[in-house]
């Protein structure tokens, strides 16, 4: 009987092992996931904020009047267009390798860069964002929903902020305030 025991005893502690590492692996899964953004599959704000790389310039994108969008066609249709922005911002980091993006919250990503780049060169790339995001053709259940942008930018060559992200992040939120308030569908470096 004792015998008998102890098989069971080394199958349970077996299974345990097997048990323990799957519950590790979905730990480590789960902890991967809760530093994507659930609809968007983008990186969270966290990550930004924890971003422990030289920052060179910031980009904060904010779809124009997305409230409406919402509001007419419904939250699903909404998420729908996170979605789609979300997954061409991303391809865009995807393919540029000096360039990281994440979800901010609500309808606002921040993309940045991670290598010295120009002035001119990193206003270039902002236009690109606002128009590739212009020109997208978002279908949903059968309708076609346009979306444009706004983005506030900044770049550690022309701020006296260096790469301090936090300082960062104040000057381009203040750029995004003018692009709203100067009618929109626009880019704008800080002063």
């Amino acid at each position: 009987m004792r015998l008998h025991h102890d098989e069971n005893l080394e199958r349970t502690l077996v299974d345990m092992e097997i048990t323990y590492k799957d519950l590790l692996k979905k730990v480590r899964d789960l902890h991967g996931k809760q530093n994507l953004d659930a609809l968007t599959l983008l990186p969270r704000r966290e990550h930004f904020e924890l971003e422990d790389r030289d920052v060179f310039a910031l980009m904060i994108i904010d779809l124009d009047h997305f409230k409406s969008i919402n509001d007419r066609f419904g939250h699903p249709v909404g998420d729908e267009v996170l979605k789609q922005v979300g997954q061409h911002l991303g391809a865009l980091a995807l393919f540029h390798k000096q360039l990281s993006v994440c979800r901010l919250g609500g309808e606002e990503f921040a993309l940045w860069i991670t290598q010295p780049l120009c002035v001119s060169t990193i206003m270039d790339l902002a236009e690109h964002v606002r128009a590739a995001i212009e020109t997208m053709e978002i279908n949903v259940d059968n309708r076609m929903i346009s979306v444009t942008a706004s983005l506030g930018i900044v770049s550690s060559e022309s701020e006296s902020c260096g790469s301090d992200l936090r300082q960062l992040y104040k000057k381009a939120d203040q750029a995004l305030y003018e692009a709203k308030h100067s009618g929109r569908n626009t880019t704008k470096l800080a002063a």
